[in-house]
């Protein structure tokens, strides 16, 4: 089973340049300033460490980190139905 990671950043709740804790204390850099608020920077998405830093940081809770795991799908074989 593969671990997969996803972070959502809601932004009604995160106060934007005026904060900016998750891009200081992310130590892999998951976090950055774009189109004036917090983005994530998807291609380093899956480089997330889950020390759960920026978490512990959000004054908002504006941040939520996904555990998915992706499973091998079912053989057709042996199925019945």
């Amino acid at each position: 089973m593969s671990l997969f990671i996803r972070i959502d950043i809601d932004h009604d709740r995160c106060p934007g340049e005026s904060c900016r804790a998750c891009i200081d204390i992310c130590p892999v850099d998951i976090f950055s300033w774009q189109d004036g608020r917090v983005q994530v920077v998807n291609e380093q998405e899956d480089e997330c460490t889950l020390c759960a830093l920026c978490l512990q940081q959000c004054p908002t809770e504006a941040i939520t980190i996904w555990r998915l795991y992706a499973r091998q799908p079912l053989p057709r074989e042996g199925l019945h139905g």
